[in-house]
């Protein structure tokens, strides 16, 4: 039985996970959808692993979900409990050397994992060698969550019908070969608060809502941001006429978020995209647009914004599994676009217009 604490040379972590001490226990710890971590392995005959978790789940009932990739593909799925639990993998059928990726599949506000320690038989840990690829990150809500991708529209949500590795958020970069980083919460606003008390400039630059996060520990290729179907549920609450004013505070916010996000990654492309569950407001697109080209006039990094078509057929009436295939393939063909004319232009993407590390954006919470 290892300590975790004493892995860290092994253990390579995904998305936003880090050392951290919880009750008196040290581990490897993890809240978002698509984090986790990956190690190498040399396997022999009868391979077997025990890991052993503090799981936190707060829905009744209920447990959390991981899944197991194995040398880049997908292996198994998994459940735990809350509470202290032990995951078994049986992995005899594989000798040799393997990269295995454990990554958890439910969003923070309902689960969180807390890796204690690990135990192998027959076979060896080896230290992890770095991969030089380049990064994702996606900011977002329930969409990006994969939140009821396996269910049907009238099904209610559980933590089952959910699942980040089957959505676009795990499978672009999974499809193009990179690493990737989520931060979504289901309900979250960019400014017009709705569903959620708190809005994504609140939890951006957070572990888990609480914890600080170190920008300095992943550095995204590509940012994608997915927030305004909660602004839009607000917006329909709000008087027509005063519906132009109300989303010049999503523009403020997101203004600020893009610009924050570009002065942690100077070189980050920005995509945003919208309307994958329903037709958000002209006012919202406008204003996302004014950012988009904001980023484009200030920095000489590129900005793009995508739209797509809405999709209610996953649980609760959000998109299905079918609908984020199409929206991957989407972002896919935009990335592959965006590497050619980079190749044919390969200096027009070194240098800021100005300086944007100074730059300071204006908050309006509403």
């Amino acid at each position: 039985m290892k300590e975790v604490s004493l892995l860290k040379s092994y253990l390579h972590p995904l998305g936003r996970t880090i050392y951290h001490t919880k009750n008196g226990r040290s581990g490897l710890y993890f809240a978002h959808s698509n984090s986790g971590f990956a190690l190498r392995v040399l396997a022999k005959e009868n391979f077997h692993m025990r890991l052993n978790f503090d799981s936190e789940v707060n829905l009744e009932n209920q447990g959390q979900y991981m899944v197991l990739y194995m040398d880049r593909h997908f292996y198994q799925k998994y459940a735990l409990e809350n509470g202290d639990v032990t995951l078994n993998l049986d992995l005899s059928s594989f000798k040799g050397e393997h990269t295995l990726e454990l990554i958890k599949v439910n969003e923070p506000q309902h689960a969180k994992l807390h890796l204690l320690s690990l135990e192998i038989e027959n076979g060896e840990i080896l230290p992890f060698l770095t991969p030089h690829t380049k990064k994702m990150e996606f900011y977002g809500a329930s969409t990006t969550s994969g939140f009821g991708i396996l269910g049907k529209k009238e099904d209610p949500f559980t933590l089952k019908t959910e699942d980040s590795s089957l959505s676009f958020s795990y499978q672009v970069p999974y499809q193009l070969g990179y690493e990737t980083s989520v931060i979504s919460y289901s309900g979250m606003s960019m400014a017009l608060k709705f569903h959620q008390p708190f809005t994504l400039l609140d939890v951006y630059d957070k572990l888990d809502g609480t914890i600080p996060w170190n920008f300095s520990n992943y550095h995204p290729d590509y940012i994608v941001i997915d927030i305004g179907t909660n602004d839009n549920e607000k917006l329909k609450h709000i008087e027509e006429e005063k519906q132009e004013e109300a989303s010049e505070l999503y523009y403020q916010n997101l203004h600020c978020l893009a610009f924050q996000l570009l002065k942690e990654h100077p070189s980050a492309t920005l995509i945003f995209i919208h309307s994958m569950m329903v037709a958000i407001s002209p006012y919202l697109i406008h204003q996302m647009e004014r950012v988009k080209d904001e980023v484009i006039n200030k920095t000489q990094n590129q900005a793009f914004v995508l739209s797509f078509e809405p999709n209610q057929e996953g649980a609760c009436h959000h998109p299905s599994k079918v609908a984020h295939q199409k929206i991957t393939s989407q972002i896919i063909d935009l990335i592959r676009k965006i590497k050619l004319k980079r190749s044919e232009y390969p200096m027009k993407f070194i240098f800021f217009k100005e300086n944007i590390m100074n730059f300071t954006g204006l908050v309006i919470k509403y």
